[in-house]
């Protein structure tokens, strides 16, 4: 509504002024991070640990892990199941961002495709923010808040113009990577991703890839029977295997069921 209302071109009347239209889309931006970030517990990115061990440890070429959420959860869990601290590691990252260290052997790359409450964009450059107990990124947000700091979150808006604006130029380079991994993967696997109608890029994406990739085999995991049904809509039934749990339910037979489907090709 606010983008619509400042735009020239659609015959809606203005609902907030120029010089309020910022200071309200900041307060939005606070509101999902607090929604999806405060008070929350670590311990929740658990869920993800089964299912990131079976990819480090299935002989894959490569891996690209490809997240649509603002959250910190993925990171957090690859962070630490891999390994004891000090030998710990992030997966490689598509764009420059500043304080980010990736691993060595880059066997595993990770893709934010709706940007970060973690990530920010000031002075010309993406920044990451620790989001550990005393880290950069809650002061940051509290200044954001009150109007004190510089800079935006990274941060595509829930709205038909996410694909539109600056912030995705900027995450440009991770969704051309998305789609060479979609087209050239031997198996894609999709978690709790309902694949919405409003997420043009991504269902655009996911069709294009898998008339481009015939041999891939695809799994999806998720509770959803309208989600089961978009994805089986779009590449049919013969190369995609349904999963209708979620991942809670799956992960004490996580590895038993993916190796029987893969090892079946």
């Amino acid at each position: 509504m606010i983008r619509d209302a400042e735009s020239p071109d659609v015959p809606l009347p203005r609902l907030l002024s120029p010089r309020d239209a910022p200071r309200f889309r900041r307060s939005l931006y606070v509101l999902i991070k607090k929604a999806i970030y405060d008070n929350k517990s670590s311990r929740r990115t658990q869920v993800l640990d089964p299912l990131i061990n079976y990819m480090r440890g299935r002989m894959f070429e490569h891996v690209t892990w490809a997240s649509f959420n603002w959250d910190c959860m993925f990171e957090s869990a690859f962070w630490y199941s891999s390994g004891y601290p000090g030998n710990r590691h992030n997966p490689s990252i598509v764009v420059p961002m500043q304080g980010w260290t990736g691993s060595i052997t880059r066997k595993h790359t990770f893709l934010k495709l709706h940007g970060a409450i973690n990530w920010w964009y000031e002075h010309g450059k993406i920044n990451y923010l620790s989001f550990k107990p005393g880290g950069t990124l809650t002061a940051k947000w509290k200044s954001y808040e009150e109007g004190a700091t510089g800079g935006e979150p990274v941060i595509l808006e829930p709205s038909f113009y996410k694909y539109s604006g600056a912030m995705y130029e900027l995450l440009k380079p991770q969704w051309e990577t998305f789609m060479e991994a979609i087209a050239t993967a031997g198996v894609v696997i999709v978690v709790g991703y309902s694949l919405p109608e409003a997420d043009a890029q991504a269902r655009s994406a996911v069709s294009l890839g898998f008339q481009w990739n015939r041999k891939a085999t695809w799994v999806v995991i998720d509770e959803s029977i309208d989600a089961c049904k978009r994805y089986r809509h779009i590449i049919g039934s013969r190369r995609l295997h349904m999963i209708p749990e979620t991942l809670e339910e799956v992960n004490p037979k996580l590895r038993a069921r993916l190796n029987a489907l893969l090892d079946a090709g």
